[in-house]
């Protein structure tokens, strides 16, 4: 199943208020889904922001986080210090191939 969430350009609904309703909307989902089906939460720019945050609020519900391009200011986050499996580093993006950086 894949389910798409639009926020219209007029919507000029508080952020918080915006996660509010999503997290609601990602927990009944997720109450809903069978548990060996896992929830993927997927954003791109302001989604991504939203994402992360309903994702922090629902951690029993999301078992996965897509951003795609989320709007935030990378280098004041915590993720170039997220160290992924394998000891691979999560980093900027450059170009195509260069989306994962090996510390070694």
């Amino acid at each position: 199943m894949f389910v798409a969430l639009a926020i219209p350009t007029d919507d000029r609904t508080p952020f918080e208020a915006l996660v509010d309703q999503t997290v609601a909307f990602v927990e009944q989902l997720a109450a809903q889904t069978p548990p060996e089906r896992p929830l993927y939460l997927m954003g791109e720019s302001f989604g991504g922001v939203l994402a992360i945050a309903v994702a922090a609020r629902a951690r029993d519900a999301v078992d996965r986080l897509l951003l795609i391009n989320p709007a935030t200011c990378f280098e004041e986050t915590a993720w170039p210090q997220v160290r992924l499996p394998h000891g691979l580093l999560l980093g900027r993006a450059t170009d195509s191939r260069d989306h994962l950086a090996d510390p070694r």
